[in-house]
């Protein structure tokens, strides 16, 4: 049986910027010794840098445009509403099915976006994504008995419904922390009682707190803290046979400005309202929010999770309760509308194209002049009160991604550190707005570092994106990297004789061979 072993920790939201001067104050011995003993660099996440895109690359080795998860929701056929992504969307083999298909053992805990989970040769848990812990949430199926008796604190989440729904975000510090210390008690105790050769575990409390508690940093750090005695512990009794990766599927960086994208792209012209007709109605009408906060207090957090992947729930929301962040759906005039920005997608905009969406009003022949004219004005896109460009950068989906998915989006918008794009539509017809809550959002630089097995000591990673974890575990294993993959092995911080370690492939075989050969005329090996 194969002795090499691949230890990966996953830690949502980690950034190098507070990680490395708290690293090197001694406030996080345990990263303090990663990067002064293994090898350590940013990693680029996913345009626009989303958890469902960046840990399905990170765990695929493949763009979104191959996988095809882009963002936390997906369009319901034949409408503009969007129902919850599960794991049935993905499109991709993750790295525990080539793994099990190579008799290798597995161990997953808090994967997010799993959900349902699969079947492997090991135990696999779901994280983010999971309706609730009273859901299926483990394989074997009788795991999860196991699990809650020995560690009844343990969630699959920390109940983010609620926290988003809710005025008083401190609510959310204890439940966090204690859930955080319960995954990191299960997390010891399986990784000493079960047998793997991959143990994944993926910690979300840094990309909680960060997003309402960026500007505490003494509350942020923690959060960190706990990881940090995870990852000391960890490399206190790791063996000969196993490398450590620990990986960010992004960074962060402070918020202090909101843009409506919907707002803006009506000023253009391009997004066209109805006339209300409902006002009454709103004003009278319990609220979506109100109803999925009373299911999530009282315990069916399972039935909201159906309830918003149920066809009944555009019908619900349309003639029976009223949603702050959905009601804009039915606003639109979508005869007359050109292009839309979807609610939680980051940055994506589609051209509403007749033939292709429920209600297309462009022509094929005009679609490519608006996608150009659209990034036209999202590059001149000002901030008012600060006369700064909103947008960083704007990108042809069919550009940056490659792949069958058909939900790939036609413009992608990056936004300039301290902006926040959102959906929906602002009442008040503004585009811009202070950010009062949500004052920390994503960034694509998150992290990457390595130690133990086949790592250089001292080693820098550069240019290491989401797509390479994959290869590289599947390399450090001896296993062949399918040619498909977007990701490269990174033989830059392996030594010499891991990094020529001879995949099982032709294609693969020449692909690393051809780097190393490239790293050694530069003096990188």
């Amino acid at each position: 049986m194969s002795k090499e072993k691949v230890l990966l920790i996953g830690f949502d939201g980690a950034t190098w910027d507070l990680i490395a001067p708290w690293a090197d104050e001694g406030k996080l011995p345990a990263f303090r010794k990663l990067m002064q003993e293994g090898a350590w660099g940013d990693l680029e996440s996913t345009i626009p840098p989303l958890s469902p895109a960046a840990w399905t690359s990170i765990l695929t080795g493949v763009n979104p445009g191959k996988h095809s998860v882009f963002c936390f929701v997906k369009p319901k056929e034949g409408s503009y509403f969007v129902r919850p992504i599960s794991s049935r969307d993905k499109k991709a083999k993750s790295i525990w099915h080539l793994l099990s298909d190579q008799g290798r053992k597995v161990v997953l805990i808090n994967i997010p976006f799993t959900y349902p989970v699969d079947r492997v040769k090991g135990v696999m848990i779901s994280g983010l994504g999971t309706p609730s812990r009273s859901s299926e949430f483990s394989y074997p199926p009788e795991f999860k008995q196991k699990l809650l008796r020995r560690f009844p604190d343990y969630d699959v989440d920390f109940n983010e419904d609620l926290i988003q729904l809710s005025s008083d975000k401190s609510s959310m510090l204890d439940k966090v922390k204690v859930v955080t210390a319960e995954q990191i008690r299960a997390g010891k105790y399986l990784l000493e009682n079960e047998d793997w050769h991959l143990f994944a575990i993926v910690f979300r409390s840094a990309d909680v707190i960060q997003h309402y508690y960026w500007n505490d940093k003494a509350t942020i750090l923690e959060y960190y803290r706990q990881v940090d005695e995870f990852l000391q512990w960890s490399m206190a009794r790791m063996d000969a046979d196993t490398t450590l990766l620990v990986c960010s599927d992004h960074g962060f960086s402070g918020v202090h400005t909101r843009v409506y994208a919907n707002n803006w792209l009506h000023q253009l012209g391009l997004l066209q309202l109805n006339k209300p007709t409902k006002a009454l109605w709103n004003r009278l009408s319990p609220s979506a929010e109100t109803l999925q906060r009373m299911l999530v207090k009282f315990g069916f957090r399972n039935i909201a999770w159906r309830l918003k992947r149920s066809p009944l729930l555009e019908v619900v929301i349309k003639h029976l309760v009223h949603s702050e962040e959905l009601q804009y759906i039915f606003d639109v005039d979508w005869l007359r509308t050109k292009a839309y920005f979807g609610e939680t997608s980051g940055g994506m905009v589609n051209v509403n194209l007749r033939g292709r969406e429920p209600r297309g009003f462009v022509d094929e022949g005009g679609f490519e002049t608006l996608r150009e004219y659209i990034m036209k004005e999202a590059l001149e896109l000002r901030d008012p009160a600060t006369s700064l460009n909103a947008i960083k950068q704007a990108y042809k989906g069919d550009e940056i991604y490659s792949g069958e998915s058909r939900d790939i989006p036609d413009v992608v918008l990056l936004a300039n550190e301290g902006y926040n794009l959102r959906g929906s539509y602002n009442k008040a017809g503004n585009i811009f707005e202070r950010e009062e809550v949500r004052n920390g959002d994503h960034h694509r630089s998150g992290i990457i570092a390595a130690y133990g097995r086949g790592i250089k000591r001292g080693g820098k990673l550069e240019g290491a994106s989401v797509y390479d974890i994959t290869p590289t575990i599947l390399h450090l294993m001896g296993i062949p990297v399918p040619s498909y993959m977007d990701g490269k092995v990174s033989v830059e911080v392996l030594t010499e004789e891991v990094a020529a370690l001879k995949p099982r492939t032709g294609s693969e075989q020449e692909r690393v061979r051809d780097r190393i050969s490239d790293l050694k005329r530069r003096g990188g090996l």
